[in-house]
């Protein structure tokens, strides 16, 4: 697997006021190439692919805390995502 490209131009990070933190990622994009083999008893085939996933949206809630020791805790709230567009070419014999 080959990440070509990947782009992050709309995150942003939260207050959320008694509870924690709200991480967001808007509109994000990735590109990745690579090489497929599958062998499954007599059926052996491999090749190549090209994905391309844009319009990734993402958004997490956190709680930031901490155990009876001190240490930081986190603890997630909630968790949205989206995405608006998959592209995905494979070759192979088959």
């Amino acid at each position: 697997l080959n990440i070509r490209r990947f782009e992050l131009p709309n995150s942003t990070i939260e207050p959320m006021p008694g509870q924690g933190v709200r991480v967001s990622i808007r509109n994000a994009l990735a590109e990745m190439t690579g090489r497929w083999e599958l062998k499954k008893r007599w059926f052996k085939d491999r090749g190549s692919f090209e994905l391309k996933v844009d319009g990734i949206s993402i958004s997490v809630g956190l709680q930031l805390g901490n155990d009876a020791a001190g240490r930081p805790t986190i603890t997630t709230l909630d968790c949205n995502t989206h995405i608006s567009n998959v592209d995905i070419d494979i070759s192979g014999k088959w």
